[in-house]
Formats: structure tokens, C-alpha cells, sequence
């Protein structure tokens, strides 16, 4: 016997896609999958192959609220943060070794 799967409205799962998407590019895939605690495999399943699965949707909603609003104004937040940024500044930072060795 399979389980029934529970349907996702499609403008929500647009918008966790969009919300998790700009966090990893913001904040790297590593700490996007830490965050939510998901492996990066299943980070990358999620943002590659448009794959849902369970676990980041639930993370996603826990964190930042159940509805498209919530998730755009969390998205757009994020924006806002990487705008501030210089434009030479790289998204992610070196450790100490590898910044010494250039």
C-alpha cells in the first residue's frame, strides 16, 4: 500500500523554491541545506530537479510562515541583503588559509 501524498498549492511551492533558491545563491548551498537541515544532496535534488520531497518545504514553512506572502517578503529580504553588498564582494568567504594563500 502507498502512502497519499499530500498536495502543495503550485503558488507556494513557487514560492519556496524562489525563497530557498535565494538563499542558497545569498548564503551558499552548505549553509543553505545546514540551515534547513536537509543534506546537500537533497538541496540539490530540490533546486536542480524540482523535486519537493518533504523535508525542506516543512523546514522552509517552520522558519519563515505557511503562506506565498511570507515566503516573497522573507525572499525579498534577502534581496535587499545581497544589494548591500560591495561589488566586488564575493557571495562567500574565504577561510584564512585559502584568503593567505592568495
Amino acid at each position: 500500500m502507498s502512502r497519499p501524498r499530500t498536495a502543495i498549492d503550485p503558488d507556494l511551492f513557487i514560492a519556496i523554491w524562489d525563497y530557498v533558491h535565494t538563499h542558497a545563491l545569498r548564503y551558499g548551498q552548505r549553509r543553505t541545506a545546514q540551515d534547513f537541515g536537509v543534506s546537500r544532496h537533497t538541496l540539490w535534488r530540490f533546486l536542480s530537479r524540482f523535486q519537493m520531497g518533504r523535508a525542506i518545504p516543512r523546514a522552509v514553512l517552520d522558519s519563515v510562515g505557511a503562506t506565498a506572502e511570507a515566503l516573497e517578503t522573507a525572499r525579498l529580504l534577502i534581496d535587499y541583503d545581497i544589494s548591500l553588498r560591495r561589488p566586488n564582494e564575493p557571495t562567500t568567504h574565504l577561510s584564512e588559509s585559502l584568503e593567505d594563500t592568495l
